[in-house]
Parts: C-alpha cells; sequence; structure tokens
C-alpha cells in the first residue's frame, strides 16, 4: 500500500501522469480492496481500469476481465465476460496474471 501510495504521488505530478502508469494504478488498487474483502471499491477500480482510454497487451485485459466477472459474481451483478478470440500465447499469460492477481508492468527506454 506504501509503495502505492508512493507512485500515486509521482503520477499525480503534471510532467508525470502517464496513461499507462494511470491504469494499472487502478488495477493495483483494485487487486488490494479485494484481498481487504472490499469488493465494491475493487470492482469500481478495475472498471476505471476497462473503461480508462488507453490501449496496451490484451493479456492485461483479459486478465482484468476475468477478475472483474469474479467480484461482480460477488456483489450479485451477473457481468460476464464475453468470448475472447486470442492467441495459445496470450491465454496463458492471462490466465497466470488472473490466477496470482498480478500485473505485468515494463518500463521501456527509447532512443
Amino acid at each position: 500500500k506504501e509503495y502505492l501510495r508512493k507512485a500515486k504521488k509521482i503520477n499525480e505530478k503534471k510532467r508525470n501522469r502517464f496513461p499507462y502508469f494511470t491504469m494499472f494504478i487502478y488495477a493495483q488498487e483494485g487487486y488490494i480492496h479485494m484481498e481487504e474483502g472490499n469488493y465494491q471499491k475493487a470492482w469500481n477500480c478495475f472498471n476505471e481500469f476497462l473503461h480508462y482510454d488507453y490501449v496496451d497487451r490484451p493479456e492485461y485485459y483479459f486478465s482484468i476481465l476475468r477478475t472483474f466477472e469474479v467480484l461482480s459474481q460477488k456483489l450479485g451483478y451477473g457481468y460476464q465476460t464475453e468470448a475472447v478470440n486470442c492467441n495459445r500465447k496470450c491465454e496463458k499469460m492471462s490466465q497466470k496474471l488472473f490466477e496470482e492477481k498480478l500485473i505485468f508492468c515494463e518500463i521501456l527506454f527509447w532512443e
């Protein structure tokens, strides 16, 4: 939680505000709320993640969609993920991320 607070503080500065990090801050908050049993707060965080206007790797979305479905069932919302057509590697990666409640975050450097 402390590292998440630090990351949020850094990302809130006007010069930082990276969409990539903002999106994953929502997911990390959601996983923390899930672990604490705050399912409605977790659902809200994952909902923000899914509706954040930034496109990235599909594995992230599939993992979060599965988590969102689990939370929706716990809250009685009845949400079900749509069938997703993706290759085997993507599916394996998203399944592992979902099972372990992990986010794969990488920092890339360009010259």
